[in-house]
């Protein structure tokens, strides 16, 4: 018998895999479809493709973060791991840090009677 928490865990990991089988699928493979099945419909459709192609090197870079974020937010250890870090960060933030200012006054020389 597997306990509660490593039955949540296992489902924490098969949706972890869930997400990163879709990544590939959708940043990847979908995408770059008609431009890898052009050359195999040319002779039949007898046309020439013009296509700017700076979008999908765009959605390949998006991968390698979407994959590795994906894992960290679904697992709920990892997820905890890096609200309490961003917590930490956020709330000793140096900018946020108020400095007090004490009201200090300095003496001025005092004129002496000739």
């Amino acid at each position: 018998m597997v306990s509660f928490k490593h039955r949540k865990l296992h489902k924490q990991f098969f949706y972890a895999l869930v997400a990163q089988s879709l990544g590939p699928t959708v940043l990847l493979v979908i995408p770059a479809a008609p431009i890898l099945l052009t050359p195999l419909l040319h002779p039949y459709m007898n046309m020439e493709f013009n296509w700017q192609t700076g979008w999908l090197y765009s959605l390949m870079g998006l991968y390698p973060p979407f994959d590795s974020i994906a894992f960290m937010l679904i697992v709920s250890e990892y997820r905890k791991v890096i609200i309490g870090r961003l917590c930490y960060l956020l709330a000793n933030h140096p900018f946020k840090q108020s400095t007090s200012v004490t009201n200090t006054t300095v003496p001025r020389p005092q004129a002496h009677a000739a």
